[in-house]
């Protein structure tokens, strides 16, 4: 797994144990990026991001090498965590990151705007409700946050809380669904 463009391009990526986590392929990232740069005219060096559910990190750190400004991850599993914080030591970015080791319904109130928010809960997990209705009460989701979902195919949400769903693509074994605030 490697970073795809922007400062850190070719960057290789540690992946945590796949018993535990799904990395999202570089093909599934790239056409992300290219649709949040292309349709949703995402300028990232404007930008505060969230990657959620973050294993390896690899949606955070590739939104940190196309130029935002500062990305929080949240990540419970204590040995994705470490492989995160590996990949953030290893490309020298610790200073635009926090990682949080925590469960995504403990996440504490934000007052920082975050544009943009990867969502990637376990596939077979029923966490996503919950952690919309979580990352609203406590402030990360905003009335101009873009939540950009990965889920199985099938699987995504057609009602997710007050988000609105704009647009879902499919890739393989993954549903790409993006929201926002109704």
């Amino acid at each position: 797994m490697r970073i795809i463009a922007g400062r850190l391009r070719h960057r290789l990526l540690k992946r945590p144990d796949e018993k535990t986590t799904r990395p999202t392929t570089d093909r599934v990232r790239e056409s992300i990026f290219n649709i949040l740069s292309h349709k949703y005219n995402i300028d990232f060096s404007e930008i505060n991001v969230l990657d959620a559910f973050a294993g390896s990190g690899s949606m955070g750190l590739e939104a940190l090498s196309r130029g935002a400004k500062y990305v929080y991850f949240v990540e419970k599993d204590l040995k994705a965590a470490h492989i995160l914080q590996e990949n953030i030591t290893s490309l020298k970015v610790e200073k635009e990151t926090t990682v949080f080791k925590t469960d995504i319904l403990k996440l504490e109130k934000t007052s920082t705007f975050v544009k943009l928010i990867f969502l990637d809960p376990p596939y077979q997990s029923d966490l996503l409700k919950p952690a919309c209705i979580h990352l609203k009460k406590t402030g990360w989701i905003q009335e101009k946050t873009l939540i950009c979902v990965e889920s199985a195919i099938g699987k995504a949400q057609e009602k997710l809380n007050d988000l609105k769903l704009l647009e879902k693509r499919i890739y393989s074994q993954s549903e790409i669904s993006f929201w926002s605030l109704v």
